[in-house]
């Protein structure tokens, strides 16, 4: 048997999902910031797009390129709110 220092458990699936949750969130806020030439989203932002960062594109958590392209790909399914972030952002 491997020792893990907690074991698996409900509590140690959750603290799995909070890691993906908060790399997704970063990677977000990477692609965002690439579509509006430098700017740093805000927290708002993050909060619109970071749903449909782990819907639509989970699988590119870990290519900040691949990330962009897979929201653009799916600009048209994104939520309102996140539509809204890349339309004010491409204005900016």
């Amino acid at each position: 048997m491997i020792w893990t220092p907690i074991p698996p458990t409900k509590a140690w699936a959750g603290w799995k999902l909070a890691l993906i949750v908060a790399v997704l969130g970063a990677l977000l806020l990477f692609a965002i910031s690439q579509q509006a030439s430098g700017a740093t989203p805000t927290p708002a932002e993050r909060t619109a797009c970071t749903p449909d960062a782990i819907r639509f594109c989970m699988a590119h958590a870990n290519n900040r390129a691949n990330m962009i392209a897979c929201l653009q790909a799916h600009r048209a399914e994104l939520s309102a709110e996140c539509q809204a972030v890349f339309r004010t952002r491409k204005g900016k």
